[in-house]
């Protein structure tokens, strides 16, 4: 009787345990995304040494509303969407390192929803777009530099919203800049030591992707 008992408790003890780990599990996994749309930004002007008032202009075209999805490499025509895009601007390094924002002001057209904030290090710049009766899509923000310091200027998409419910789209945009170099180079041969500080992973695998750029603005 004691050993069916034992056997009972040991078996409801593994089986919690396994119950949580699956639950971990399917924390972990992924969205299974229909559609994983691929899109580039254009940067103009695009270099690496900046002045302090200098305005990068960061566009976005899709005409007639189809985006690329890179799960079919076909293009989609995908309309009643709203996006929610972010334009992040992150102090990386300056030396002494004084990271009080703002670090830029945002230039927003009209057809957005928009506005910016500033917090450790880093000035963000959120725009709602897409609702309207336009036969593509098109976003254009002007980011004007305000201090000095080296930069990974990015820009992303959150999430994708149904125009008519609010409802969030079983779908994904990763933005990728139109650009030949993202000055991962410059940025790893920063004295990051002299400052206290060291390169972050999470910076080069964008940098990589293109989702970011090295900007030093003097």
């Amino acid at each position: 009787m004691k050993n069916k008992k034992y056997i009972l408790i040991l078996s409801l003890f593994f089986g919690l345990i396994n119950l949580k780990l699956q639950c971990n599990k399917d924390r972990q996994q992924p969205p299974d995304y229909k559609y994983q749309f691929s899109e580039k930004i254009s940067v103009s002007p695009y270099r690496l040494n900046y002045h302090v008032g200098d305005t990068i202009m960061l566009q976005l075209d899709v005409p007639g509303k189809k985006l690329f999805d890179s799960k079919t490499n076909s293009e989609v025509y995908y309309d009643s969407v709203s996006f929610n895009i972010g334009v992040n601007v992150n102090l990386v390094f300056n030396n002494p390192y004084i990271g009080d924002g703002p670090f830029a002001s945002f230039i927003f057209y009209p057809g957005v929803s928009a506005y910016s904030q500033t917090y450790s290090g880093t000035t963000l710049a959120f725009l709602t777009t897409g609702c309207n009766l336009s036969s593509g899509y098109q976003v254009k923000v002007g980011v004007v530099l305000l201090k000095k310091g080296v930069f990974a200027m990015g820009v992303y998409n959150s999430s994708i919203q149904n125009c008519f419910n609010g409802n969030a789209m079983n779908a994904q945009v990763q933005f990728s800049m139109d650009i030949d170099d993202t000055h991962t180079s410059y940025y790893q041969g920063l004295p990051f030591s002299d400052i206290g500080k060291f390169q972050d992973k999470n910076v080069l695998f964008q940098l990589d992707s293109k989702m970011m750029a090295i900007i030093n603005v003097e």
